[in-house]
Formats: structure tokens, sequence, C-alpha cells
């Protein structure tokens, strides 16, 4: 009976490699698939909602506020900012109706307007119409962007953005992601990715666990029978991990021998005749065969074998 000699690396090498592999792949393919893809989006996001003014009802009469001479006892400070959100230029021509922003009727804007851009150069044309705020159509390119600032009285400020853009479904008021709802074109991409990448994986897997794991090789037969005219039996030896069977070639040396022996090599096992050469000695007992597969490398390992009369 062959003890093998087992590992949690040499059991499971090839899935330590190959398992990460394969979903990295399906990551990357996923990533490639979202940046190849044509997205069209435009992302509001509120910078900012401050109270800046809000006189106690019981001091209205007392106290007097205004703003470009208008009393007001609560004002409010509002910044939209508008972005490209998407990886495909929104045209004048896509816009069917302009943007929209309504505010409610207990809301009244006291003073509108753009505040940053980028590019610094960005035409944005605003017009206010009663509680209505009207963006003129532009040209945004990926990432483009702009901020409106508005002073607002009245109770806490709320709207709703509106429009009718050419491969947009709708303005959502939120931080906005390019859309990641998973579909057909989602799940090809992973799939051939993790295909590509197994395949891949399969052929650096297998030098990996080359690399990691050595070649090693076990005695199939340590008790060595001694027959009556001091003959001996040959040892066997046999491939237990790394890279073995793939060596046609073992050196050896028994006990303290200084000579190096060449196995030779048939059925997938290295074939050592102690008969054949008188240049080491044998006992009774343990013994010691060392090896390696390079016959200029230093011995590898050490095996015992066990010499037994008849």
């Amino acid at each position: 009976m062959i003890l093998l000699e087992t590992s949690f690396l040499k059991d499971y090498s090839d899935y330590i490699v190959l398992i990460p592999s394969v979903i990295l792949g399906g990551i990357v393919a996923y990533w490639i698939y979202l940046k190849q893809r044509t997205t069209k989006e435009i992302g509001i996001e509120r910078i900012s909602l401050n109270n800046i003014i809000e006189i106690d009802s019981k001091y209205k009469n007392s106290i007097e506020v205004k703003f470009q001479d208008k009393n007001v006892d609560k004002l409010w400070l509002l910044i939209l900012k508008f972005s490209n959100k998407g990886n495909t230029p929104i045209e004048k021509k896509d816009f069917e109706s302009p943007i929209l922003i309504s505010f409610d009727s207990k809301n009244e804007i006291l003073n509108n307007e753009a505040i940053s851009s980028n590019p610094k150069d960005l035409n944005v044309k605003i017009t206010k119409t009663n509680n209505i705020i009207e963006l003129a159509p532009l040209l945004l390119n990926p990432n483009d962007s702009f901020a409106l600032r508005f002073m607002i009285s009245g109770g806490s400020p709320e709207y709703k953005v509106t429009s009718r853009i050419s491969g947009i479904k709708e303005i959502s008021h939120k931080k906005s992601e390019p859309n990641k709802s998973f579909s057909k074109g989602h799940l090809i991409s992973i799939l051939v990715g993790m295909v590509f990448t197994y395949i891949i994986a399969t052929f650096v897997g297998s030098a990996t666990y080359s690399i990691l794991v050595p070649p090693k090789v076990d005695i199939f037969n340590p008790n060595i029978s001694k027959s009556k005219d001091g003959s001996l039996g040959n040892i066997t030896l046999v491939a237990t991990s790394g890279t073995a069977l793939e060596k046609n070639l073992i050196y050896y040396k028994v006990n303290t021998s200084p000579f190096i022996e060449r196995a030779v090599f048939q059925d997938n096992s290295w074939e050592i005749d102690l008969n054949k050469s008188k240049r080491y000695v044998v006992e009774t007992g343990r013994n010691k065969l060392c090896y390696s597969f390079d016959e200029k490398d230093d011995i590898f390992e050490c095996l015992d074998f066990i010499i037994i009369k008849e």
C-alpha cells in the first residue's frame, strides 16, 4: 500500500487559482459591457437646501426683513446641479420640450441664476414664469454639468422636474448612477468573460500549481526482500504531487554513497535495481534513498526503505 503525501495546496491549488480568476473575469466582462454600451441620462442632485431666515409668528409685526425690496418671513436657499450622467451627448435636437422646474404654489421664486458650469462656456438660458423655471435646450456632452441657485420664500420648497428628451424615459431627482438593471446583455457578457477566463485560468492554474507545489515521489514498495543468495528486489517510485509525472528522469543515491545513479522510467514509475550497482551499501533495517530531478541539482528529498530477509 502506498501512502501519498497530501496537502491543502496540493489538493485544491487548481480551485485556489481558478475560482477567483473566473469571478474576476465575470466582473471585468461586466465592467467592459457597461463601458461599451450607450447610455443617455440627465442626473439632478440637490446640493443645498437651507432655511436662511425664519421669523417666529409672534414677532412678525415687530420685525421686518426684506429681500430685493420684498418682505419675507421665511427665506430658503436651494441649489440644484444638472449633469449628463451617461456616455452619449444630449443634443439640442433631442429635446421635444424644455426642462421645467415647477415649484409648489406655497413657494415664491425671488431669485434664480446659474452659478457654475462645466465647461465654463456652457450656455444655460433660464426663463421664469410665475412658479415655473424653464431651461432652454442645450448641448450636454458626457460629464457636462451646471448648477442653479434659487432664493425662495414661503414654506420648504417643493418642486418637480419634467421634460421630454429623446432616449431618456424620465429625469429623476437624485444622485444618479448609470442604469445597472440586469439584462440579457449583462448575462451574455459575464458568461463570455467567465468562459474566456476559465480557458486562460486552466493554463495559468496548471503553471501556478507547478510553481507552488514541487514535484514529489514516494516509494511504492518500502519493504525490499533480500533472498538467501543476497539478491535484492527493485524499488519502485511513483509520482505523488507536482509535475513529477512530467519528469522522465530521476537521479538518486542510496545511503551515504557519493555516486549519483539514474532510475529507469516506465509505466508512470521509476524502477531502481538495487543489484545493478555495488557502489552503495544497503543493510538489513532502515535505509535511505535520496533523489532529485536534475543531475546537477542538489538532492531534493530522501525516502526510507527497509531490507527484510526472506
